[in-house]
């Protein structure tokens, strides 16, 4: 399975995905997605920013992930050991539960940890 950056083609299945995995989620004792986050205007921002990349079966989406540098306010109380360098976040891993379990999650954060830092960021 190859992994792409999503464009703006895609933007309505990765809203798909992420209602999928939003009731996934709760249906689990899950609230950190909602009714109202990840929306339309946060993929639209990722797909701009270049930042969102994804797995496609069958022309679905099946699987994101978001890479940048945007970090939570609670992370600047962290006493971190590297202040040096761009801060890198992982945001909105997302995986059709109907593909959970074979490996696509790992696939994608070995994309982000592995393979783009090394080419976009300096740590």
């Amino acid at each position: 399975m190859d992994i792409i950056p999503i464009q703006k083609n895609y933007q309505k299945d990765v809203l798909k995905l992420y209602k999928t995995v939003t009731k996934h989620l709760r249906s689990n004792h899950n609230d950190q997605w909602d009714l109202f986050y990840p929306n339309l205007f946060v993929i639209q921002d990722d797909i701009t920013n270049q930042n969102i990349y994804g797995i496609i079966d069958n022309d679905i989406v099946i699987g994101t992930v978001v890479l940048d540098e945007l970090q939570s306010k609670k992370y600047e109380q962290i006493d971190w050991d590297d202040k040096n360098g761009n801060p890198v976040c992982i945001h909105r891993l997302a995986v059709r539960p109907n593909y959970q379990g074979r490996g696509i999650g790992k696939l994608l954060l070995e994309y982000v940890e592995i393979g783009n830092t090394k080419r976009l960021y300096k740590y």
